[in-house]
C-alpha cells in the first residue's frame, strides 16, 4: 500500500539504519536499494526501494559521498554567490540575475568556475547601495 511520505512506511527508522551500515561498507545507492528491497523494504510509493529514497535518506543523515556536499566551497579572501547572499540576507538568485543582466560585471574563475567577489566589507557596502538603487551597475 502507497503512503504519502517515508516516515509513514513501517521499518523506516531500520532503514535509516541499514542505510548508515552500508553507506560505511561503501555501497553505492543503487546496491543500498536493491539489498533493502532484497529485505523487504520499499520506496513510499513503490514496492521496490528506489536509488533516490536511498540518496534522499542518506543525505538527510548527513552522509555525503562527495566532499563539496559537505562542504561548501571556502576561497580564502573571496565570497562565493551563496556567501555573499547570505551575508547580504537576499537570495542566491537576485544575485545570479543581476550578473546575468549584466548589472554586475564579473568573470567566473578559471579555477574553481565560480564567481568570486572580494571578501571585504567594501563588496557589502557596494551591493546594498545597489540593492537600495544608488548605483547602477557593480563591477569586478
Amino acid at each position: 500500500m502507497a503512503v504519502g511520505a517515508l516516515t509513514d512506511l513501517p521499518g523506516a527508522h531500520e532503514m535509516a539504519q541499514q542505510i548508515r551500515v552500508l553507506f560505511a561498507e561503501g555501497t553505492s545507492d543503487d546496491e543500498m536499494a536493491r539489498q533493502l528491497t532484497q529485505h523487504g523494504y520499499r520506496s513510499p510509493s513503490q514496492p521496490t526501494v528506489l536509488p533516490s529514497t536511498v540518496k534522499g535518506i542518506r543525505l538527510k543523515l548527513g552522509l555525503m559521498q562527495n566532499r563539496s556536499q559537505s562542504h561548501p566551497r571556502r576561497i580564502p579572501g573571496s565570497l562565493t554567490v551563496p556567501q555573499l547572499a547570505k551575508a547580504l540576507g537576499i537570495t542566491v538568485h537576485w544575485v545570479y540575475h543581476q550578473i546575468q543582466r549584466g548589472t554586475v560585471v564579473i568573470q567566473r574563475d578559471a579555477q574553481t568556475r565560480l564567481y568570486l567577489f572580494p571578501d571585504c566589507p567594501e563588496t557589502l557596502k557596494a551591493f546594498r547601495q545597489l540593492r537600495a538603487g544608488h548605483l547602477s551597475a557593480l563591477r569586478y
